[in-house]
């Protein structure tokens, strides 16, 4: 019966010495032939450790080095000064441009290893650390220094799908305040720059009603037509930037591709689908509208949110205490269907109003 697995312990790098030194002790009470087949291993390994154990004593159980007599390949200490020096005055380089952009005879191999014994590799963060540093970021933000907004579409929403062919609104229109998660709702049945500014007109409005300054605010959105206009039009304003222009604030757009950088909003349109679409069905656009006024207000009002701490964007609006702001309108918002509401912006403009708008202009809530 096998007492213990050399090679196992060996791997395990548990007990190695202890091992060796009872491999040893039991070939010279019995034999090597016994010993090996005790503690399976080989007759080979047995007599190796007996024999240094009987030239060397208990030193010689201890594992040698295997580090080569000479390294006629290993790097010269002057090039591998040079190689730091590159690193600490660009830390950004990487292995493979250091060798490159500076002619570098060492493999690239040999460069990182340097590197990282110079303990010059920094290591890369998390995605939950990224998040984490995010929000503390965000948290030394001032309350309205930064909206996001976005546009929805609500037909890939399976419960809200068959909604669409009764006449229902096909796109939400959402704005955020980052610094504490307040969120503001709006529909549209077309996906336009002109809605997006009507919504932004009333949305403003609203803010300047209850205190904000939004001379310190910025506008922040993707690059959706809807914000910027088509292609062929980039060079001009879009209404949108008009009126954000007007309201003294400044617009700004996320780099292409980077959705992440509108992460707030984009997580509130998450929470929606789930906690409002998923969950609730409507009789007529108008209830659609109360509704989502109705779970508009229980977000910014009551909603606790896990990453802020377990408050609600109300609560952490009255723990800033900014100045001037009414807490207690500043959260509720009426969504309205910008469709129906062009003429706040634009006295005649290109948009055409669809056939049924003189039977669906009540539909904004009062």
């Amino acid at each position: 019966m096998i007492e213990i697995n050399y090679y196992e312990a060996y791997r395990e790098m548990k007990n190695c010495y202890d091992t060796r030194f009872k491999i040893v002790r039991y070939a010279q009470n019995n034999n090597v032939s016994k010993a090996a087949g005790q503690f399976g291993t080989t007759r080979k390994t047995v007599r190796k450790w007996l024999s240094r154990y009987l030239k060397e004593g208990t030193v010689g159980l201890i594992d040698r080095s295997r580090r080569p007599n000479q390294s006629p390949y290993k790097i010269d200490a002057q090039e591998e000064e040079r190689i730091l020096a590159i690193r600490r005055r660009q830390p950004y380089l990487g292995p493979i441009r250091i060798k490159a952009e500076h002619g570098i005879h060492s493999s690239p191999a040999t460069i990182h290893r340097v590197i990282k014994d110079a303990g010059l590799i920094r290591p890369r963060k998390h995605k939950t650390q990224v998040k984490r540093d995010l929000r503390i970021v965000k948290a030394r933000m001032k309350v309205f220094e930064k909206i996001q907004i976005d546009l929805k579409e609500l037909c890939d929403i399976p419960h809200y799908y068959p909604y669409l062919w009764q006449n229902y609104p096909k796109y939400q229109i959402t704005a955020r305040e980052v610094r504490t998660g307040l969120m503001y709702l709006g529909y549209a049945y077309e996906k336009t720059t002109t809605n997006v500014a009507v919504f932004t007109y009333y949305l403003g409005c609203h803010l300047l009603q209850c205190g904000v300054d939004l001379s310190q605010t910025v506008w922040q959105s993707d690059n959706g037509t809807e914000f910027i206009g088509p292609c062929n039009q980039k060079h001009k304003q879009t209404l949108y930037q008009l009126i954000v222009q007007q309201m003294n604030s400044e617009s700004i757009q996320i780099p292409v591709g980077r959705k992440t950088y509108n992460s707030d909003v984009e997580a509130a349109h998450r929470l929606i689908e789930d906690e409002f679409y998923d969950m609730e069905d409507y009789h007529n656009p108008r209830e659609l509208l109360c509704k989502a006024f109705t779970y508009s207000v229980y977000f910014n009002y009551k909603r606790k949110f896990r990453y802020k701490n377990m408050k609600t964007p109300i609560e952490i609006l009255n723990d800033l205490n900014p100045p001037n702001i009414n807490p207690n309108h500043i959260g509720i918002f009426p969504p309205i269907i910008t469709d129906y509401h062009l003429d706040a912006v634009t006295k005649s403009g290109y948009h055409v109003p669809r056939s049924d708008t003189v039977k669906c202009k009540n539909y904004c809530i009062k």
